[in-house]
């Protein structure tokens, strides 16, 4: 028998003192136990030495690893059992003959043990040897249990009862008295139950998982862990929440877990098309991967039309049904070297000419790796792979070995009909280098019914297949993945898969999914897998929960908080920063009041979205609210991190949330629904009419789109309508503003603080899903008086998209960075998140699609997905790259007007100089080419998205509109990687040094030299031929310069635009110029405006008169060209102008110099620091959107005096693009540097 401490003793025996007290004087309610340290995690107890030790290594700590459960093992065997087990929220006890022989848990360890539960830590006891015969082992199960015991008989049939009076809540997502029959039959230990227990499983009508109340706490008793045998039942069969829920249940609140987002995801193997039915998969919400057959793939340009938008990722998943692309699956071998070589180089090939970026994550044709090809997958970016078969062995053989459930293979073989889930790292035979850089993660409900979802023409049933599969997982705390082959969609018509997808969609809203891209799914399960709740304590002194995570992630994460308010269990997520070595979140436990798990309520922001003000328009799949998630507790310590961009929870018909003023404590995000009438003045009348929208009425309108389910405040850009108030009382303190915006066509919205400034602030809404409301992040805004107050009475119509005339707001969210608290206590040294000194740590983005190929033509790095390259934040459009054709002769001025000349009769000339034609009157691309945004390319920048908008960034189109559709097989568009999609929260956007874009050498796109520019018809009315490809010479040698990093066409490129390059700007990138502000000190990016007076001298006058640019009167001249929305300051390189000052007053360091200029021809920009050297530094421009502005990194400046200046009087022109003379400027862009 061991010796324990006096201290414990006298422990022991005043918890005998207690219990006998309660006895004799009857039912006493114990006061909670007095501690400094009251914690919301876990004591594991187990016996290192126990027989049955290894149960809890295979059996039950997988699960409490899986669910995040934060734990501390006590092995009794070696160490007693500590005196403070009423400060744990949890015991549990890890495995069966925890100590049979009597040795090890003395009489006052065990009071201890029950003492504890009855002071309200709660008991999940997975030990289920309790008896010798009909002696009891354990004195404290009898305390708790009150078991009577008798003899048992094994079964295979096992039900649920649902009318159990006592921990309803761990039945919650289970059927009504669902009955289960077990592969095996197996045997509980026979007891019997006093009158206050309940049974809530039966196994042969035998109690299996028993709930009791104790005192104040709670415990819960399995009979039999058997079942967790993969032989017998298994994980992912159907009972993975009662094991969560009862640890949750049991527990005394507030109690926590790393857990697992309702994250949705879709995959499709063996894909290669035609693609009628991904159209309609993304409008329901979801967001599939897509494993091609590359050399019989059909139908391409829909296919990247999907994935352009940020709503598919691609990768190779065979080279076709029957040729092998990762192994060579006939011989069971690895395919030689060479051939994996030549494999990845016609890979990076099909994605490099085709414009699809390799998707980071890759699942072989029969799960099927080489061991010899990691190599090539870490070329191309690849981070996450999809197998349950160890790489170089058969599809069929033994199963990988890998976390959560599978630690051991015996019996277990890859192509079994049973289900599974991994998330681990793999290791690869034989190549150790690789270990640590592959993480597999795959889910697979087989078995319901058979391997896969197998989709139908039986609507019904295919929908209930899919719940199954997809609710299985989310109520496991599993990735959730919906699998199947497109083979089954192909036979699928179109009116019922439609009717497939949105039935599913609207079936899962009850589990509040979150539908995001494999690639984003993975990095998620990769970060909460490399990282761990170490402690939960609750501080005595300030009642605040400072929960201290330890690992490292690479994308924001989130844990589950559970509190417990009138016998209701809720729910709430704590949002955690990016860190690396610990970080300490600290939460006020008790607020806000979250909503009961058990009754989930969908935010109205979810509700698929479709057209308003115009209700016959169709929902577009890549709406992106952010919804308000339920009870989020985010730490003040900790960035607060919006959800993924593609959440679509709720049906069409959800009503609209009210939301009350809000009183949220500091730190948590605040939604505040402008439609409601405490948060507008004037107050409206909420409308269904769609004729109550009127464009010339100069009043808001409350329009209410019922399939929205929620109203917006419209009016039109075409009218004055009056100011408009929107406020709110929230606690003082700097929020990130986020904006719930409408966009049909492309607006610029004005906003001001106070009534007298209502456009003081701007934003230009060009990304978006049409005809529909999306989140915006609008910048920063600081609360003094608890009230914040927003302004508005205007927006302007922007060219580029449609005509329709209305813009309208929704509701604001604001994101707390900093927000005071008279109860927040300092984080230890620990709780700061310590960026890594490379900013590797950048998570990816959601959609994650961008893979650059790693070929040397190609030389964009893999990680570079859809970060802004240092000298090209706002990645020019994607016929920046094209070489005019010889007939493209509409060679558009500053002005876009494209003045005829008298006597140009479009006679080709030798040199392909792109004379304007003589009625180059800018003749309207044909129906299908108005270089119209897709529907579904939202760009929605995610809600905690840090790039501060800048003022006027908003890489307006081309004014003529002339980029003439590309046809089907366009391939002359950068990457998908430069969709300047906005990174997520975490994100440093820090340029990797080593993504250059080198040009691809062969692709330089050099008009053809007997290019004889052939006149158009008669009948021609200047509009771009449709078919000229202007296909380059392959001895073109375009060289670029080293400093240019706008990716090149590839070899393929026909010098078309595709009719998706929307030129759309950064969606950070907007905030339109304010007339003349100087930008105040501030750890944001500084813009401002070189044609506004404050920042220019000599002061220049605005005009529009394109007739004042005269190339040779050695003069400045602002001009403003009315469809882009802001003057640029011009001259020409064929005069010499005075020297122009450009300046601000910014606060001092060191920035990175970003300037908005002018491209058409090819430019050589000059600049200097001082009066007397305005030619020192240059810059060439011959990349970019042609005949409109573009934002280049011209290097770093440092300010040491509180004045930025730099003065300019020159550009020189650079053969190659065009002759048109003039060059200009129109802002400047201060990022600062650490």
């Amino acid at each position: 028998m061991r010796q324990n401490s006096r201290l414990l003793t006298v422990f022991s025996w005043l918890t005998i003192a207690v219990l006998c007290a309660t006895a004799f004087f009857g039912s006493v309610q114990p006061a909670r136990a007095q501690s400094s340290a009251t914690r919301a995690d876990a004591v594991v107890l187990v016996n290192s030495a126990s027989p049955a030790y290894s149960d809890f290594q295979t059996l039950v700590q997988p699960y409490l690893d899986q669910f995040g459960v934060p734990y501390h093992i006590i092995d009794v065997s070696t160490t007693p059992v500590p005196a403070d087990l009423s400060t744990y929220a949890l015991i549990i006890i890890g495995h069966g003959r925890i100590d049979t022989s009597g040795t090890l848990l003395d009489s006052a360890e065990q009071q201890s043990i029950s003492g504890a539960v009855n002071l309200g830590t709660g008991l999940v006891n997975f030990d289920s040897v309790l008896v010798n015969g009909t002696t009891p082992y354990y004195g404290y199960v009898q305390s708790i249990f009150g078991f009577g015991y008798t003899s048992a008989s094994s079964s295979y049939s096992v039900q649920v009862n649902s009318n159990a009076a006592v921990g309803a809540y761990i039945l919650a997502d289970q059927s009504t008295n669902q009955v289960y029959n077990t592969l095996e039959p197996f045997t509980p230990t026979g007891v019997t139950l006093p009158a206050n227990a309940s049974a809530l499983l039966s196994v042969g009508g035998q109690p299996l998982l028993v709930a009791r109340n104790y005192g104040q706490g709670r415990a819960i008793q399995w009979t039999s862990i058997d079942w967790i045998r993969r032989y017998v039942w298994g994980p992912l069969r159907g009972w993975d929440d009662m094991v969560w829920r009862s640890l949750v249940w049991a527990a005394r609140k507030p109690f926590v877990l790393q857990g697992m987002p309702s994250f949705v995801t879709l995959r499709v193997d063996d894909v290669d098309g035609p693609f009628g039915w991904l159209p309609i998969t993304t409008q329901s919400g979801f967001r599939p991967w897509l494993g091609i057959f590359m050399d019989t793939i059909v139908d391409v340009p829909t296919l990247k039309q999907v994935v352009d938008t940020g709503n598919a990722t691609v990768s190779i998943h065979s080279r076709a049904s029957y040729d092998w692309f990762y192994f060579d699956h006939i011989s069971v071998s690895n395919w030689p070297d060479a051939t994996v070589a030549k494999n990845f180089a016609d890979g990076t090939a099909w994605h490099t000419q085709n414009q699809i970026p390799i998707s980071k994550y890759v699942v072989p044709h029969y799960y099927e790796f080489g061991t010899n090809v990691f190599g090539g997958l870490r070329d191309w970016g690849v981070e996450f792979i999809g197998t349950p078969t160890l790489p170089g062995d058969e599809y069929g053989g033994m199963c990988l070995i890998g976390k959560p459930y599978r630690l051991t293979n015996t019996d277990c073989y890859s192509a079994d009909n049973n289900p599974f889930y991994y998330a681990d790292f793999l290791q690869v035979p034989g190549h150790p280098e690789f270990n640590g850089q592959f993480f597999n993660v795959l889910t697979e409900i087989r078995g319901e019914p058979a391997y896969e979802w197998a989709p139908d023409n039986d609507v019904t049933s295919t929908i209930n297949r899919g719940v199954t599969h997809l609710s299985r997982a989310i109520q496991g705390m599993d990735l959730a993945t919906l699998f199947t082959h497109e083979t089954y969609i192909q036979g699928i018509t179109t009116s019922n898969w439609d009717a497939i997808m949105s039935g599913l969609a609207a079936a899962l809203q009850p589990y509040n999914p979150e539908f995001v891209t494999m690639d984003y799914a993975a990095q998620y399960v990769r970060a909460v897998y490399t990282s761990n709740i170490s402690d939960s304590v609750i501080n005595s002194s300030s009642g605040l929960l400072e929960t201290t995570l330890t690992g490292s992630t690479d994308m924001a994460t989130r844990f589950m908080l559970f509190s417990e308010a009138n016998g209701q269990i809720q729910r709430s997520s704590v949002y955690v920063p990016v860190f690396s070595g610990s970080t300490v979140v600290v939460v006020d436990p008790q607020s806000p009041p979250p909503l009961p798990t058990a009754t989930p309520t969908v935010s109205p922001t979810a509700t698929p979205v479709s057209a308003t003000p115009t209700p016959t328009l169709t929902p577009l799949p890549s709406f992106t609210p952010t919804p308000t998630v339920t009870g989020v507790i985010p730490s003040p310590t900790a960035t607060n991190t919006g959800l993924p961009p593609t959440l679509t929870p709720t049906s069409a018909t959800s009503t609209p949330l009210p939301s009350p003023t809000p009183t949220t404590s500091a730190g948590t995000p605040i939604r505040i629904n402008l439609y409601e009438d405490n948060h507008q003045d004037p107050v409206l009348a909420t409308t269904t009419d769609s004729g109550a929208l009127s464009a010339t009425d100069n009043q808001w309108t409350e329009f209410l789109y019922q399939p929205r389910g929620y109203p917006g405040i419209f009016a039109a850009t075409s009218e004055q309508p009056p100011l408009m108030r929107f406020y709110a009382t929230i606690p003082s303190g700097t929020y990130t503003l986020v904006a719930n915006l409408y966009r049909h066509a492309n607006l610029r919205y004005f906003w001001g603080y106070s009534a007298s400034t209502p456009q003081s602030n701007s934003y230009d809404v060009t990304t978006g899903t049409g005809g529909s409301f999306t989140e915006f992040t609008l910048g920063t805004v600081t609360v003094n008086n608890n009230l914040l107050e927003i302004y508005v009475n205007r927006a302007d119509y922007l060219p580029g998209a449609s005509t329709y005339p209305y813009y309208g707001w929704s509701y604001i969210r604001l994101i707390p960075l900093s927000v005071p608290t008279a109860t927040s206590t300092p984080q230890p040294p620990t709780a700061t998140s310590i960026p890594l000194p490379t900013a590797t740590l950048t998570p990816l983005p959601p959609t994650a699609t961008s893979t650059p190929t790693p070929a040397p033509t190609f030389t964009p790095l893999p990680v570079a997905t859809n970060t802004p390259l240092p000298t090209a934040t706002n990645t020019p459009l994607p016929t920046a790259t094209n070489t005019p054709l010889p007939t493209a002769t509409n060679t558009p001025l500053p002005t876009a007007t494209n003045t005829p000349l008298p006597t140009a009769t479009n006679t080709p000339l030798p040199t392909a100089t792109n004379t304007p034609l003589p009625t180059a009157t800018d003749t309207p691309i044909p129906p299908t080419a108005t270089n119209t945004p897709l529907p579904t390319s939202t760009n929605t920048p995610l809600p905690t998205a840090t790039n501060t908008p800048l003022p006027t960034a908003t890489n307006m189109p081309l004014p003529t509109a002339t980029n003439t559709p590309i046809p089907p097989t366009p391939t002359n568009t950068p990457l998908p990687t430069a969709t300047n999609k906005p990174i997520p929260p975490t994100a440093t956007y820090t340029p990797l040094p080593t993504s250059t874009n080198t040009p691809l050498p062969t692709a330089t796109n050099t008009p053809l030299p007997t290019a004889t520019n052939t006149p158009i018809p008669p009948t021609a009315t200047n509009t771009p031929l449709p078919t000229a490809t202007n296909t380059p010479l392959p001895t073109a040698t375009n060289t670029p310069l080293p400093t240019e990093t706008d990716t090149p066409i590839p070899p393929t490129a026909t010098n078309t635009p595709l009719p998706t390059a929307t030129n759309t700007p950064l969606p950070t990138a907007t905030n339109t110029p304010l007339p003349s502000p100087t930008p105040t000190a501030t750890q944001s990016p500084i813009r401002f405006d070189v044609w506004a007076d404050a920042n220019q001298e000599p002061i220049l006058t605005t005009t529009n008169n394109v007739a004042d640019l005269i190339a040779t009167d050695n003069l400045w001249t602002e001009f403003l060209y009315e469809p882009r929305g802001y003057p640029g300051v011009f001259a020409s390189y064929n005069e010499q102008p005075p020297v122009e000052r450009f300046y601000a007053s910014v606060p001092d360091g060191t920035y990175t110099f970003y300037a908005g200029l002018y491209f058409h021809a090819n430019l050589r920009y000059y600049w200097g620091f001082s009066a007397s050297s305005p030619e020192t530094n240059s810059f060439e421009v011959r990349k970019g959107t042609r005949g409109t502005f573009n934002e280049y990194n011209l290097g770093t400046v440092t300010v040491t005096n509180g004045v930025f200046q730099i003065y300019v009087d020159r550009g020189d022109f650079i053969n190659g693009n065009g002759s048109y003379p003039f060059y200009g400027w129109a802002w400047i862009r201060l990022a600062p540097l650490p």
